[in-house]
């Protein structure tokens, strides 16, 4: 929708899905003394649903500079439940050392998700001479809830251990940052340049931890197997490129230049991991020559 200098746009999606499996997996194991057989049977059910929905406006400050802002969010939740049928023995004929379990899981994940962008262009008098430059920020979140419960049974369906509740929890959130700018001169016809800046930071951070049910009802934490890692990265980047046409041939040559830095933190440990690379020159280039108007040798 547009009115004088100002154009506003937006959109948005619903989804929903739902997905029904069959799976039947058969595993033999060759050891020593004797073979051991492994059959397992479930059906899984996943149901989700998710949204997503973007608003912006453009502002025309005159005919060669535009402003434009926007927004954007999407969330989601998915379910998935299953129960699994397991059958082991050490003799698939006579089922002598068999016995039967089931193991049942319910989880739940979601997802939300948020992004802005701010970005602005310039046209020069020339045709398709311009100028831009964007900066974006994007910020994601999600978490997941696992619960499991399982137990065997004798052949006489007498149980064989006790049950055996598990729950695992994680998730983790992710900044995004970018900023970059673009130029665009085609000098002539037949002869153009471009180039290009960018910076990009990312800072990261996830968990994962995991219960067990005592006697008691309650979940225990074990903490030898939970951990918790977050990262930051950055990556400094510009490029330029220049290219020809000379009749039936053409050629394109370029250099970009970058930079990256990369540092992560085990949390639960206190490790930490470094990586960097100094700013370092990626030269390019490519050409082209049209052997007839069908055919085109690079």
């Amino acid at each position: 929708m547009k009115q004088g200098k100002i154009n506003v746009f937006a959109n948005t999606q619903v989804g929903f899905r739902k997905s029904v499996s069959t799976v039947t997996t058969s595993c033999k194991d060759f050891k020593k003394d004797t073979t051991a057989y492994l059959t397992q049977t479930n059906g899984p059910v996943g149901r989700g649903v998710f949204g997503f929905g973007r608003l912006g406006m453009d502002y025309l400050v005159d005919n060669r500079n535009t402003i434009s802002l926007s927004g954007s969010m999407a969330r989601g939740q998915f379910k998935n439940n299953d129960l699994i049928n397991i059958v082991r023995d050490t003799d698939y004929v006579s089922y002598t050392n068999a016995d039967y379990g089931n193991r049942s899981s319910k989880s739940t994940n979601n997802f939300q998700n948020y992004g802005s962008t701010l970005s602005f262009k310039h046209n020069f008098a020339r045709a398709n001479k311009d100028i831009s430059a964007d900066i974006n920020y994007n910020y994601c979140k999600n978490d997941n809830l696992n619960d499991f419960a399982t137990q065997y049974f004798f052949t006489n369906t007498s149980p064989k251990s006790p049950l055996q509740y598990q729950r695992s929890s994680g998730g983790g959130t992710s900044k995004f940052f970018t900023a970059q700018t673009n130029f665009s001169d085609p000098l002539t016809a037949k002869i153009k340049i471009e180039t290009s800046a960018r910076i990009a930071i990312r800072k990261f951070s996830s968990f994962n931890d995991n219960f067990v049910k005592d006697a008691a009802g309650d979940f225990i934490s074990l903490p030898l197997l939970n951990n918790r890692y977050q990262f930051t990265d950055r990556v400094l980047a510009a490029y330029a490129t220049f290219s020809q046409q000379i009749n039936k041939f053409s050629y394109n040559v370029g250099v970009r230049d970058e930079n990256s830095k990369y540092d992560g933190t085990l949390v639960t440990s206190g490790k930490k991991f470094s990586n960097q690379y100094p700013f370092s020159l990626f030269p390019s280039a490519f050409a082209t020559y049209e052997l007839s108007a069908k055919k085109i040798c690079r």
